[in-house]
């Protein structure tokens, strides 16, 4: 299992923090969403997985930024320490990083064919919250819960049309040995088709 320590505290105390977005945040997005369609450096091999950070890095309920190939990643391990996932540390949005983001518990939006939560039994799902807007994304699904943009009032909403609303940009994950480890060229587009799918991985204590 993953280490207690910190719990889901270590997220919840950059609430009162704010990120102010700068002009690179776009191009984080954009390399983000390249290399979850490609890996540059593979070369014709089916698989390229890479070291994200020791096993011992990850606490349940923790938010993780590493870097991946010199892209930034956030791994989570989920509250009950019983799966992890992996996703770019670039808001779908306008790619505001995740490192001050805040965690959320949900409830889930019951789609045809998948479970009512996420195993936890109380009918809810883990969220990353954009430090920004403030929009919800399901880690899990990577789909946005709730509203698109919905802070700063009004002014939040017409941010909302610069960019339409997607999921989080997400890699496969798993752990080898001591290490959590994320394929970079996960096809996003093949997800659910049996090719690859960019998701996180369960039963993992």
């Amino acid at each position: 299992s993953f280490n207690k320590k910190g719990d889901t505290a270590e997220a919840d105390t950059k609430k009162d923090n704010e990120y102010k977005p700068n002009p690179l945040d776009g191009l984080r997005l954009r390399l983000a969403m390249a290399m979850s369609n490609i890996n540059l450096f593979q070369f014709g091999k089916k698989e390229e997985w890479v070291v994200a950070c020791p096993k011992t890095r990850v606490g349940p309920g923790q938010i993780v930024p590493c870097v991946v190939n010199g892209l930034d990643i956030i791994i989570f391990a989920s509250r009950d320490g019983q799966r992890l996932d992996a996703f770019a540390n670039a808001c779908p949005h306008l790619g505001s990083p995740f490192d001050l983001a805040t965690t959320e518990r949900k409830p889930v939006l019951e789609d045809k064919g998948r479970d009512a939560d996420d195993g936890t039994g109380d009918g809810c799902v883990d969220c990353i919250v954009c430090p920004v807007h403030r929009t919800a994304f399901e880690i899990q699904s990577g789909q946005v819960r709730g509203e698109w943009c919905p802070y700063p009032p009004v002014l939040g909403g017409l941010m909302g049309y610069v960019k339409p609303k997607s999921s989080l940009v997400k890699f496969a994950v798993r752990l080898r040995g001591k290490n959590v480890e994320v394929r970079v060229a996960t096809s996003v587009s093949d997800v659910g088709k049996g090719v690859e799918k960019a998701d996180g991985v369960k039963g993992i204590k």
